[in-house]
């Protein structure tokens, strides 16, 4: 078992709704992936969401908002086997982009 760190960035665009990022984490043939916990970085205070998708399963919601105010580790127990990805839709109803950084910790194990 090992604990790795996955980091992904993204700029969402003002005014959008709910869209599927192009940017993914797949798990690799021969693995299997745990994600333990999420670290979120909003350029925005507000106004502005990520949902965490396991193939088409949502994992999680979170907005500016609340990340912003109380910046602490949001855990989790996803399985993310094999073949499968992790996927991430954003929205922003503010008037100016917003750049998202997420870091993933994940339990990377073979299958």
């Amino acid at each position: 078992m090992t604990i790795k760190v996955y980091r992904k960035t993204f700029t969402i665009s003002p005014s959008s709704t709910w869209t599927r990022q192009s940017d993914s984490l797949p798990t690799p043939a021969g693995y299997n992936r745990v994600l333990r916990e999420v670290r979120l970085y909003f350029s925005g205070a507000s106004n502005a969401y990520v949902r965490l998708y396991v193939e088409n399963e949502m994992v999680a919601e979170i907005s500016a908002e609340v990340w912003n105010k109380y910046q602490l580790p949001y855990f989790l127990d996803a399985q993310i086997p094999a073949g499968k990805a992790l996927y991430f839709e954003t929205s922003n109803s503010n008037t100016s982009s917003v750049t998202l950084t997420v870091e993933c910790i994940v339990e990377e194990t073979t299958a």
